[in-house]
């Protein structure tokens, strides 16, 4: 886990620096900022993801935030029929076969919606109930139990990921 930063202390990085203020207010809490499992920088993922994404945001005049969720996807994943057969509300899919491309399509999306927020001060409301999905399906005990040595810290950060979607403006 990150080491904690002094109580008094406030986030930093660049993707804070540059965040929209609605961001700033509702992501106060440190974790989405600094720790490990956060969903902008909590995996090699969320981090490239939220990166490529705001480079895409910075250079196209009508963002199309699903397209270019279909669209990375198919770049970045050497079977697309594969990780489209991932996604989905179905919590098996991230402990079965398809549990490597479930797991990276939910952290991707999950990812993708924070990246919105925190950039635009709102997130599209097709993005956001995919990322809703894929934390529900994350919050699942069987893939609590496959994914992490420890259950209950996952379900704290991961309520705190759904808490904060539910909480985003919408658009």
């Amino acid at each position: 886990m990150a080491p904690s930063l002094p109580a008094d202390s406030k986030p930093t990085g660049e993707h804070f620096k540059k965040s929209h203020p609605k961001a700033k207010k509702l992501l106060a809490d440190k974790f989405f900022w600094t720790d490990e499992y956060s969903p902008i920088n909590g995996s090699e993922t969320a981090s490239d993801a939220v990166d490529d994404f705001w480079e895409w945001l910075d250079s196209t005049k009508s963002p199309n935030v699903s397209k270019y969720i279909n669209n990375t996807l198919d770049e970045w994943v050497v079977d697309i029929n594969r990780m489209r057969s991932a996604q989905g509300s179905d919590p098996e899919k991230c402990t079965g076969e398809l549990a490597s491309d479930a797991n990276m399509y939910d952290e991707f999306v999950v990812a993708i919606a924070f990246a919105q927020f925190i950039k635009l001060g709102f997130v599209d409301s097709k993005v956001a109930s995919l990322a809703l999905t894929a934390i529900t399906r994350q919050l699942d005990p069987k893939v609590l139990e496959y994914r992490h040595s420890d259950p209950a810290e996952a379900v704290t950060y991961l309520s705190k990921i759904k808490d904060a979607l539910t909480q985003m403006d919408k658009q």
